[in-house]
């Protein structure tokens, strides 16, 4: 098995399980291990992939292509992170988006067959699949709540005061670089270094290169309403 079971067991799929555990419900079943090099397509959002894929190397990232030739960074992972929960039990045509190797990578895959069955061996690996998927569905509201703000400041606002309640400070350290940042928030990236400033001489906030203070707090919060 050419897998390190200790650093699987630290994946959201196999949470809580022991690596005895592990090893036993793979032994129940077929998987894949695959090699990527860096910019293949895993999955593309042309035709549907019906797997759930876990990172054993490298990373990964998910992006949606548009009809110009450019893309929006939607998610970066790595190891042992997984993707794929929301359409393996889909019964559409097509990916939402495209998944790609963004370094040298090796993936796990359990298809859909199999998935049910590990389901079936383990009512645990059931239940950390749903709450996996809640928790995407919840990363997806988020999404959907920033790119229906029409202004880069509220945008900004939007994703500092959720930094702030998620670190509990009003200094924030930014989990991105700025260049992946602008991706996720889909600006371009002169324009978010502009509104950053911008908004530090207004008194907003102080920006340290990824550390960002919120000085009025009261004033992102009023940009919202």
């Amino acid at each position: 098995m050419d897998i390190d079971i200790s650093q699987l067991g630290q994946s959201s799929i196999f949470e809580g399980l022991s690596p005895r555990e592990i090893e036993d419900v793979l032994e129940q079943i077929f998987y894949t291990i695959k090699p990527y090099s860096q910019g293949q397509i895993i999955f593309s959002q042309h035709r549907l992939s019906h797997s759930l894929g876990i990172i054993l190397e490298g990373k990964v990232k998910v992006a949606k292509f548009l009809p110009s030739g450019k893309n929006i960074i939607i998610a970066r992972f790595t190891p042992p992170a997984s993707f794929g929960e929301g359409t393996v039990f889909s019964q559409q045509e097509f990916n939402p988006s495209t998944v790609m190797a963004d370094s040298r990578a090796r993936i796990l895959f359990i298809d859909q067959a199999n998935l049910l069955k590990l389901f079936a061996v383990n009512q645990q690996i059931m239940t950390n699949f749903l709450k996996l998927l809640s928790r995407r569905l919840l990363l997806l509201n988020q999404k959907i709540s920033l790119l229906s703000l029409s202004s880069i400041r509220e945008k900004l606002s939007y994703y500092l005061l959720d930094l702030s309640d998620k670190q509990n400070s009003l200094t924030v350290r930014l989990p991105y670089t700025r260049t992946y940042l602008a991706n996720y928030l889909c600006i371009p990236r002169p324009s978010l270094s502009r509104e950053l400033s911008r908004m530090q001489k207004d008194g907003l906030i102080l920006s340290e290169g990824r550390k960002i203070t919120i000085i009025d707090i009261q004033a992102l919060e009023n940009l919202l309403l």
